[in-house]
């Protein structure tokens, strides 16, 4: 009901040309409160965006902040929501692999901005800081993917390049011995398993040249536990709620590369895959809870069925199966392999698990 009577106040202060800093703000909190099914995201966006424009907001200040101390905050609060809206921008273009709205020219040095009012006390415009230069290093890679360049040596250079930027990035915010000031590190999760999760891609396509070499697969998984880690903590922590399209498309993007890994992986890595993927279902279950139509029970389900699968393939193509088991029989514990035994518990759980919309769900936000 809430929810419902806030999205019409915003419905008529839009219709009626309302444009200032609390309707660009509303929207972008409602980005975090909706339905999972609710894809307008990308779109609200646009508008608070044509908002921040209309209001000169990409114009950089080139003055120094006022001595006044409530003068300077005003003038930080739109600074700040533009650089919001430049994340939200990226954030949901990437996500969705639509066109960004903001332009590069548009927004100040962010590193340089948090630390000139560093004095005026603890902020999260560090934080938009570092996400804002991993927002540009993506911008970098999404160029280099668009741009049909066939020649292998010039892809593997620009990968390489790619990773020395994200491993400088990781370097320079995500230090426990020396953090920017400014920067807490132990409340930066959100952004570190962004981070994170682009340094997988890149190494995804380095498994992509050689899909069965161990080395390759130990390389993806080290930053897979890395990214699991950051899941447990921020289902404790409440952000894995509120994280809604973006948490699942990350989520959902490990677990379909773990499952392609699974079949190409030794014995010990297979091991090391079921546990990852059961650590990630057990934190999007204790968010959930009972509830089925929330993005963390879409995702809880979708990783249940993905068990299930690497199960049920596991045990259709094991030699074992051809020594005397019936269809129905349980393999002793001491007979099959440790991964084997880390799926029983999937292989027999019925097909009525999965949730009735959960197809469309899944349809619906990677076609937006």
């Amino acid at each position: 009901m809430l929810l419902s009577h806030a999205q019409t106040l915003l419905d008529r202060a839009i219709t009626y040309g309302v444009a200032d800093v609390g309707i660009v703000q509303a929207i972008m909190i409602l980005m975090y409160w909706k339905a999972p099914a609710d894809t307008s995201a990308w779109r609200k966006i646009g508008i608070a965006i044509r908002i921040g424009y209309q209001l000169y907001w990409h114009v950089p200040r080139t003055q120094p902040l006022p001595e006044d101390e409530m003068a300077a905050r005003q003038i930080l609060n739109l600074e700040r929501t533009w650089m919001c809206l430049f994340c939200f921008d990226r954030g949901l273009s990437q996500t969705y692999g639509l066109p960004v709205s903001i332009r590069l020219n548009h927004i100040m040095d962010a590193d340089t901005w948090a630390r000139d009012h560093l004095y005026l006390g603890p902020s999260v415009d560090m934080h938009l800081a570092s996400s804002i230069e991993l927002c540009k290093i993506k911008d970098q890679w999404r160029a280099i993917c668009e741009t049909n360049i066939s020649s292998i040596s010039y892809f593997d250079a620009a990968l390489d390049s790619m990773s020395a930027q994200c491993e400088a990035l990781l370097a320079k915010w995500w230090r426990k011995d020396a953090p920017p000031p400014g920067f807490d590190y132990e409340k930066e999760h959100v952004g570190l398993w962004s981070a994170l999760d682009f340094v997988l891609i890149l190494k995804r396509h380095n498994l992509d040249i050689g899909p069965s070499d161990p080395a390759r697969i130990d390389l993806c998984l080290s930053d897979a536990a890395r990214i699991v880690d950051e899941i447990d903590t921020l289902a404790d922590n409440g952000d894995l709620e509120i994280m809604q399209d973006t948490e699942s498309c990350m989520t959902s993007s490990l677990v379909v590369l773990l499952r392609k890994m699974f079949h190409l992986a030794t014995r010990t890595q297979k091991s090391l895959i079921v546990t990852l993927l059961q650590r990630i279902l057990v934190a999007h279950s204790r968010v959930c809870g009972d509830e089925v139509n929330t993005a963390t029970a879409y995702v809880a389900r979708f990783v249940r069925r993905t068990l299930r699968a690497i199960g049920t393939e596991s045990r259709a193509g094991s030699p074992l199966r051809d020594q005397g088991l019936g269809e129905n029989n349980v393999l002793g514990t001491n007979d099959q392999p440790d991964f084997l035994v880390q799926l029983q518990e999937f292989m027999g759980m019925p097909e009525e698990t999965v949730g009735t919309n959960d197809d469309e769900y899944w349809a619906t936000l990677f076609s937006t």
